[in-house]
């Protein structure tokens, strides 16, 4: 339930019995324990796919595609791709060293169906997407596929940026007029698809959002001549947050880099894009996707890059391996990883459920499965059970045991089964950097996983989010999440942040029903450790409804400027845990009415500090 903070009270020491709660010296986790959740991490996830043995290559200018004439090569491409289906052994197909074109159509430029075995090697190319909704490349139910060394961007660019030049508060409107070589927004792509927003911009960082205000926002436009056009905001109270001079970017959002869906062992590899339609590495139902080395940044003179998500992966059997890529300015979180819910009708018995269509796909559920049941409603965890049977026809699941009492139906409001076995857990995320972008850093609703060694900075919101999101719907919950060596930097100033209740903090762990928190601990074994954090806002870290958090030797640098006066900038927030431990942190604090740990009313069992100073 969002509330606004009060003053925390000081707890100068921790030789305090308080309620229950008991600060101990000593507690039973502990390095080998994080150890041990790397550990199952690496041993659940194989290492990425980087090399093929290959046996044939083919290169697109032997198919008619030539280098800097402006012309579509797109013709060409899919002839070699073709080509490639009738050779045996792994495959390579070359674009070589200039700059190619891809147009004339709104499906993704490069579509790879089926295929095994194979490299797709820009070779150092230069691709211009000529459609402004079209994404770059779809890999689709293929096996062993590596795309790699390649650069993009898209004309005309998926996006328009310009400056606010005047503001009606009472009439809830504004004017912007939109820079040269940026698209007019009564022309593609804009005409083209619906699916926008629009957002305010540091005045001179680029990517970062501008502070104090909403992450996003939604306006109908009406030109008012030259490249000047009338914006009418949906809320209209939300033009307090406009300025004469404000930069301004206004997206819509359709197909992105990359999107794999129903394959095995994907690697992208050396990519670097300066712009989307949409996020930058988006994958469902498949296994092993692999980001290595790539990068997503801001092009000189533009305000943001791609018009989504960083890395944004869904219902993987083995999640996803981010390694060593950087970026920076995208229009929604940097990560995010989860499964979707499914719904069910009533199978004939207590051990049978007509699950729908989604659920008995072949790709997602298959016998072994283990599924968790969900009360959204009121954020309690029905029960569990596994799968041993499933009649495709029918769509009926056959379980191992008796299913709970549930609220049965096909409405985001009624009990949800997640199939936890395709969650996106074993990911690893290490060596990266996540900067200047819209939301959140890594948004987890899985596990285990690892995310360690990277750079969180000038992220609107939460540079961790670990947390459900039941009324969206995504989920389901992390077990076995270690985020170490981190170091996060300015993070957490958007408005929807700053004047959010305690449950939003620059490292947020927590368990949602449909409206407020669950009543229960449902988020398990979770490490912060040994990470750096620093210029943050509010509240550094907010545990709730979680059952065996580690933070320990974390330094927490001096606070930024206070956006927020009036509150008392706090290390730690307690509500409705148990065995959490906060051990070997050091603070820098520069604020009057710091605190180190505000405990809730609501009941912490089990709390244990020593050695923080």
């Amino acid at each position: 339930m969002a509330r606004s903070i009060p003053s925390p009270k000081i707890y100068p020491g921790f030789s305090l019995l308080l309620g229950g709660m008991i600060f101990l010296a000593a507690f039973g986790f502990g390095q080998p324990a994080t150890e041990a959740m790397v550990a199952n991490v690496l041993a659940k996830r194989p290492k990425p796919l980087t090399n093929l043995a290959i046996a044939n290559v083919l290169r697109i200018a032997d198919f008619g595609a030539k280098a800097d004439d402006g012309l579509d090569d797109r013709p060409a491409v899919m002839a070699a791709l073709e080509a490639a289906r009738t050779k045996t052994g792994p495959v390579a197909v070359v674009f070589g060293k200039g700059r190619f074109h891809l147009g004339g159509t709104n499906q993704p430029m490069i579509l790879l169906e089926g295929y095994r075995d194979l490299l797709l090697d820009g070779d150092g190319a230069e691709v211009i997407v000529t459609h402004p909704v079209s994404g770059f490349i779809r890999v689709q139910g293929c096996t062993n596929v590596i795309v790699r060394r390649f650069t993009l961007d898209w004309d005309p660019i998926p996006f328009a940026q310009g400056t606010v030049r005047s503001v009606d508060p009472a009439a809830g409107t504004f004017e912007v007029e939109i820079e040269a070589g940026f698209p007019l927004l009564d022309a593609p792509p804009f005409t083209l698809n619906k699916n926008g927003f629009g957002m305010l911009k540091h005045p001179t960082i680029p990517g970062r959002m501008k502070e104090k205000v909403a992450d996003f926002f939604i306006a109908q436009y009406s030109p008012v001549g030259g490249r000047r056009f009338s914006g009418k905001l949906k809320r209209p109270e939300e033009a307090k947050n406009f300025q004469a001079g404000d930069r301004l970017v206004q997206v819509v959002r359709a197909g992105g880099v990359a999107f794999t869906s129903a394959s095995l062992q994907t690697t992208y590899q050396e990519l670097t894009a300066y712009s989307a339609p949409g996020g930058s590495y988006t994958a469902s139902a498949s296994s092993l996707v692999n980001l290595l080395r790539c990068r997503t940044l801001i092009k000189a003179g533009r305000w943001q890059s791609a018009n989504a998500d960083a890395v944004h992966m869904q219902a993987q059997r083995l999640g996803p391996w981010v390694e060593g890529c950087v970026f920076e300015g995208q229009a929604d979180d940097a990560m995010n990883v989860y499964t979707l819910p499914s719904y069910a009708a009533p199978g004939g018995d207590a051990r049978r459920l007509i699950m729908n269509p989604w659920a008995a796909s072949p790709l997602r559920s298959e016998v072994g499965d283990q599924l968790r049941f969900f009360n959204p409603r009121e954020g309690l965890l029905l029960g569990e059970a596994t799968v041993v049977a499933i009649d495709r026809a029918t769509r009926i699941f056959t379980f191992d045991r008796d299913l709970p009492a549930m609220g049965l139906g096909d409405q985001k409001t009624h009990d949800h089964a997640f199939n936890v076995s395709v969650n996106s857990g074993a990911f690893v995320v290490r060596g990266n950097v996540f900067r200047n972008s819209r939301r959140f850093g890594i948004y987890v609703k899985a596990g285990p996983g690892l995310i360690e060694d990277n750079v969180f900075e000038g992220l609107s919101a939460s540079a961790l989010c670990v947390r459900n999101e039941p009324g969206w719907p995504e989920g389901f919950l992390a077990d076995g999440v270690v985020f170490r060596r981190n170091a996060v930097r300015d993070c957490g100033f958007a408005g929807g942040f700053l004047w959010a209740g305690p449950t939003w903090a620059v490292l947020s762990i927590g368990a949602e029903k449909t409206k407020g928190p669950s009543p229960r601990r449902l988020q398990k074994s979770i490490a912060i450790e040994s990470n750096q954090i620093d210029g943050w806002q509010k509240l550094a870290i907010y545990v709730g409804q979680a059952d065996g958090v580690r933070i320990d030797g974390n330094r927490f640098g001096a606070c930024a400027p206070s956006l927020r006066p009036e509150l008392t900038n706090t290390v730690l927030w307690l509500e409705n845990t148990r065995g959490v431990r906060h051990t070997g942190n050091r603070y820098a604090t520069n604020a009057a009415g710091w605190c180190e740990v505000f405990l809730d009313g609501t009941e912490n069992e089990n709390f244990a500090a020593n050695g923080n100073r």
